[in-house]
């Protein structure tokens, strides 16, 4: 027999005791290296399919399993068999790297479109479950979808195969596994979607066997096909034996197939269904589930919660608006113009860069809204005088912020709006032609201050945009320029630290909701010299007290109105204002008129992006997500705010814990299996168990034992370096007591037994 390597001459017989030595020959038994891979390959294979194959059927999604099988199957295996040598191992990863992105390059619109309908039909299935209302789907490019979602988890199980034969070819790491192929199947675990049986038992078929290898041993793979190794030191290690591995993957296999068919049996699933409680746990989580489902990760952090993202002036610190639809207010009137009703609630005066925040104003008299025009449209009414009108708005305060909540033009400050209470504000409301004119003695110099760290940008901003002419003018032509060149969004992304809001959103967001449009435009119209100042409340308009609201036939319409009216007289009726109505505008002065209204929002839909690779993007920023409009694709530079590297930042602490409890977990695990097994044990067992542990302790103070490999040599070693002290017939009584405890089949006495472990403590 060739003895292969020059360092395997020296290669001699293994003395484990006195007459008992392992022949040096069995160094040299081999198995079969590609039939060892395939197995393994095999395992990868029922792993990424497996996962696969359960969220893809869980969430009824229509693919070809043929295609998919044969695809994951061939790569799994080519990439089990990468482990052949090391130059096959370095050269096939370079070669399937290239090959992989090159492909990915030429199939990118249909691996998109599969993605994006994977998606869609779980944000479906998600929606279904949670009740929610409109929630927006990802444009898919590809009409047909069946082959883009087969081609796009083709290269998704691709991807999965080359992570996971990493870990299981080699190592076995079933931890590492476990995440890989679990994670994404918790969404239709959540939402009690159930697989089919075939993935299932493929998926913890093979997370069986990964847990059984390792268990074994009969896994290691090494740079030939020994099934026993030698290392430096002369120490035997076993590495892997093929008909150990087939054995043990079939009857793994066969055993979760049992269980899983038993259990089928014993629950089935409408049963199961009918009699399922849904624990306190899972009900809590739903919300925040809801929140993720509809906004990405977002939904997790940057929010202004039931405001519809206006917050009393703040700005800036927001992703997404989030709207829950759930009623802040309950208005009941009498409709009289085809205009919007805005309710106004705060006015801001003087904006505070970088702290992004508009200053309440209190320059204002709030002895009436805009008290002037008040008192002007009171006077008209009361002398008859045409277009003049009285009415009453009763708002009830369901769940938003305690306030005054005023019609235009209302003096009724006192009447505090609180949650659970209604309020009632008389109001004047004021006409195209209605015969009033405002004579101010305010000082409108502090309406038309704009800070200096703002004054550039927004210069270079109204230079860009060519605003001129007279202040109407200027006014509609800010209105137009919003309307076709900056989208409206509710996920305009938060405004980086460290900048401005306004400057952000003029000079480079360029895109966002209300309160970045009216903002931007009360410093523009400043800038200008037109006197503005920032407002937040609610606004309602005509065709939603058409649409939504109900009528109040206990009311009389001569109880809430009085006098021109551009729709006639009507009825009195109740709508619900939303979060989703909570808005921001912009009052200008006008000599005549006093302070007006100028709603500067645009009226567009939100904007869409189709592409792949920009998703990553999306998901942080919540997606920029499409209805079934026509497509705008737009690629954006990628950017991650403080914001989203806080949350990384917690989610690998969150990880950094949950691995240390694993680690606790299974180190308490190995305890406790140690000692059942060691009080199962008999004697002989319970000593040898005792000396390993002996053996381990003093291996890291005495690094030469590890040369030693049986107890004769080991307890001499010990004698010699002064670890144990006694005379020989000590040593010779603890060696012979080992020695018959580790190789007879008699059993030792209970004193031969306190007499080594007495020794060895």
């Amino acid at each position: 027999m060739k003895l292969g390597r020059k360092k395997n001459k020296t290669v001699e017989n293994i003395v484990l005791c006195d007459g008992i030595e392992i022949d040096k020959s069995f160094y040299y038994i081999k198995e079969n290296r590609l039939k060892t891979l395939f197995l393994k390959g095999i395992i990868v294979y029922l792993l990424t399919m497996g996962s696969i194959g359960c969220y893809l059927s869980a969430v009824d999604i229509d693919f070809s399993a043929p295609i998919l099988n044969m695809v994951i199957f061939i790569s799994a295996i080519g990439c089990a068999f990468l482990y052949y040598n090391r130059i096959v191992e370095n050269v096939g990863y370079i070669l399937l790297f290239i090959v992989f992105f090159s492909t990915v390059y030429i199939f990118m619109d249909y691996i998109n479109s599969g993605f994006y309908a994977v998606v869609n039909d779980t944000i479906e299935q998600a929606s279904t479950y949670l009740d929610l209302e409109g929630v927006r789907t990802y444009n898919e490019r590809i009409s047909d979808r069946y082959l883009a979602v087969t081609v796009s988890m083709c290269f998704v199980g691709i991807v999965s195969n080359i992570l996971l034969n990493v870990y299981i070819s080699r190592r076995m790491q079933y931890m590492v596994a476990i995440p890989i192929v679990i994670t994404l199947n918790l969404i239709p675990i959540y939402f009690e979607l159930e697989p089919d049986t075939i993935y299932t038992v493929m998926l913890l078929g093979g997370l069986s066997l990964t847990y059984v290898l390792k268990a074994s041993q009969h896994y290691r793979v090494r740079s030939n096909d020994n099934m026993y190794l030698m290392d430096k030191k002369k120490n035997v290690k076993y590495a892997y034996n093929l008909k150990s591995l087939a054995e043990m993957c079939l009857v793994a296999f066969i055993a979760v197939f049992v269980v899983v068919e038993a259990v089928a049996m014993a629950f089935p699933k409408n049963s199961f269904n009918t009699g399922y409680i849904r624990n306190q746990y899972k009900e809590r989580t739903m919300e925040t589930v809801s929140d993720v489902i509809s906004l990405g990760l977002a939904g997790l952090f940057d929010y202004y919660p039931n405001t519809g993202g206006l917050m009393s002036g703040r700005l800036g610190n927001v992703n997404r608006v989030r709207l829950d639809y759930n009623t802040d207010l309950t208005v009941t009137l009498t409709p009289y113009s085809y205009d919007t009703l805005y309710l106004k609630y705060f006015t801001g005066g003087e904006y505070l860069p970088y702290q992004n925040m508009w200053q309440y104003d209190e320059q204002e008299d709030y002895d009436a809204v805009n008290k002037e025009e008040t008192e002007a449209l009171r006077e008209a009414y009361e002398e008859g005088r045409e277009y003049s009108a009285r009415g009453t708005v009763i708002v009830d305060n369901v769940e938003a912020a305690t306030g005054n909540y005023f019609p235009y033009y209302s003096s009724d400050t006192d009447n505090l709006s609180v949650m659970g209470r209604e309020a009632e504000y008389e109001f004047y409301p004021e006409f195209y032609g209605t015969d009033i004119k405002i004579e101010s003695n305010e000082d409108l110099s502090y309406y038309l201050e704009v800070p200096e760290v703002n004054r550039e940008v927004i210069a270079e901003f109204c230079e860009e945009a060519g605003f001129s002419g007279s202040d109407s003018e200027i006014i509609q032509q800010v209105v137009n320029y919003y309307q076709e060149n900056i989208p409206y969004t509710i996920r305009p992304g938060a405004t980086p630290r460290g900048n401005d809001f306004i400057n952000y959103f003029l000079s480079e967001g360029r895109k966002g909701y209300c309160a970045h449009f009216a903002s931007a435009a009360t410093l523009i119209f400043r800038y200008y010299g037109i006197p503005a100042r920032y407002i937040e409340g609610y606004a309602i308009s005509y065709d939603q007290m058409l649409v939504s609201g109900e009528l109040d036939e206990e009311r009389s319409y001569d109880d809430f109105y009085d006098g021109y009216s551009e729709l006639g007289e009507t009825a009195v009726i109740s709508v619900d204002a939303t979060d989703a109505d909570a808005h921001a505008w912009v009052e200008v002065y006008d000599e005549d008129m006093g302070w007006v209204v100028v709603d500067v929002t645009p009226s567009s839909g939100e904007e869409e992006s189709g592409d792949f690779w920009d998703a990553f993007q999306n998901i942080l920023d919540d997606g920029n997500q499409s209805d079934d409009t026509e497509t705008v694709v737009e690629r954006t530079s990628f950017r991650i705010d403080d914001n989203i590297l806080t949350f990384i930042a917690i989610l690998l602490l969150g990880l950094v814990i949950i691995a240390l409890i694993v680690l606790a977990l299974i180190y308490l695990i190995r305890r406790i299996t140690y000692v059942i097994r060691y009080y199962k044990s008999g004697l002989n067992d319970r000593l040898i168990m005792r000396y390993s542990a002996y053996l381990k302790r003093m291996t890291k103070k005495c690094p030469g034992l590890k040369t030693s490999v049986n107890y004769r040599q080991q307890i001499n070693y010990l004698y010699e370096n002064e670890v144990l002290s006694g005379d020989d017939e000590s040593k010779d009584r603890i060696i012979d007591i080992l020695e018959r405890a580790g190789f007879s089949n008699k059993m030792i006495n209970e004193e031969e037994f306190k007499y080594v472990e007495d020794i060895l403590k």
